[in-house]
C-alpha cells in the first residue's frame, strides 16, 4: 500500500477535512491551505490597502488586546501568505460564533440564530447557556439544512415545552423574494444567479424579534444587509451581535453596529485556518441575570 508523507487540503472547510484525516489514522505531515488564501489576487490586496484607513478605525474600536493581535495577524497573513501565524491567535473552532469567553449568559435569553444551518451555533447557545431561554428562532432558507435543522431540533431533551421557532426563510435589508443559491451545505447563500427564489424578511418587521437579547448571522457575505434591516431593534434592545465578517464586511459592520449603538464593544476573534473565519462580537457592558 503506497504510504503518502504530506497531504495538502485545499478546500473551503480545511479544518474540518484535517480533522477527518487524523480521525482515520493518517500520522503524515498535513498542510492545510484554505482555498480562499490561495485565490488571493492583487485586486484583493489593493482592497484592502485602499481601506485601511477604515481598518485603522476599527483597529482603534477593539476592544481588547486579542481583537487587535488578530486584526493584526489577519493583515501579516493576508501580505506574507503564513498561514501558521493564526496559530497565535486561533480560537476553538468549535465554538464558531458562539464564544463562551465574550458572549455573556442569561436565562432569559430571546436569541435569534440567521443561518442556522443544522444547528449547530443552535446546539453552542445551548451549551453556553446551560439550555436556558426564554425564546429561540431560527432561519434557515436551504430545503436540506432545514430538514436537518428540525431533525436535530428534535432531539434536544423537553424542546417540545419551549418556545423554538424554526423558519424557512431568510433574512436581508428588505422584505422581499430574492434569488438563492440552495443545496450548497453550508455555503448556500443569496445570489442574483441562485437555483430558487426564497423570502426574505426584515428582522425590524419580525414581532419574534423585537425583545432580542442575542443575534447571530452567518450568510455567507449578506450580514451587512441583515443589520441594515433590523437597525431599529438594534438600536432599541442594544443585544449582543455575533456575526462572520470578510472583505469589505472587515470593517463596515464593526462601523455599522458602531454608528447604531456607540456604546458598543467591538471583539474580532478568528476561528480556523482561512480569513473566512473571521467574526466580529459586539455588545455592551451590563449586568444580566445569570
Amino acid at each position: 500500500m503506497m504510504h503518502i508523507d504530506v497531504v495538502f487540503v485545499c478546500v473551503y472547510v480545511a479544518e474540518q477535512v484535517v480533522n477527518q484525516l487524523k480521525g482515520m489514522g493518517y500520522d503524515g505531515e498535513i498542510i492545510p491551505t484554505a482555498s480562499a488564501l490561495l485565490n488571493i489576487d492583487d485586486v484583493e490586496l489593493k482592497l484592502y490597502d485602499e481601506h485601511m484607513m477604515e481598518l485603522e478605525n476599527v483597529y482603534k474600536y477593539l476592544a481588547d488586546d486579542m481583537s487587535k493581535r488578530t486584526m493584526e495577524t489577519f493583515l501579516n497573513v493576508l501580505w506574507s501568505g503564513d498561514i501558521s501565524l493564526w496559530k497565535k491567535v486561533n480560537s476553538i473552532s468549535t465554538c464558531k460564533l458562539i464564544d463562551e469567553e465574550i458572549l455573556e449568559t442569561n436565562r432569559n435569553h430571546r436569541y435569534i440564530d440567521i443561518g442556522a444551518f443544522d444547528g449547530d451555533t443552535l446546539r453552542g447557545f445551548l451549551h453556553m447557556n446551560h439550555n436556558r431561554f426564554e425564546r429561540i428562532v431560527c432561519l434557515e432558507p436551504d430545503e436540506k439544512n432545514y430538514r436537518l435543522l428540525c431533525d436535530n431540533v428534535k432531539k434536544i431533551p423537553d424542546i417540545e415545552k419551549k418556545q423554538v421557532l424554526l423558519l424557512k426563510l431568510a433574512a436581508g435589508k428588505n422584505n422581499e423574494n430574492a434569488s438563492f443559491r440552495d443545496n450548497m451545505s453550508e455555503s448556500s447563500m443569496l445570489e442574483a444567479n441562485g437555483n430558487k427564489m426564497v423570502r426574505v424578511v426584515k428582522l425590524d418587521d419580525m414581532k419574534w424579534a423585537e425583545d432580542l437579547t442575542l443575534l447571530k448571522i452567518s450568510t455567507m457575505g449578506s450580514e451587512l444587509q441583515v443589520l441594515e434591516g433590523a437597525q431599529r431593534i438594534i438600536r432599541a434592545n442594544k443585544p449582543m451581535i455575533t456575526t462572520y465578517i470578510s472583505r469589505e464586511l472587515l470593517w463596515q459592520i464593526p462601523l455599522y453596529l458602531k454608528k447604531l449603538v456607540p456604546e458598543y464593544k467591538i471583539y474580532i476573534r478568528h476561528y480556523g485556518i482561512g480569513r473566512q473565519g473571521m467574526a466580529c462580537i459586539a455588545k455592551i457592558e451590563r449586568k444580566l441575570e445569570k
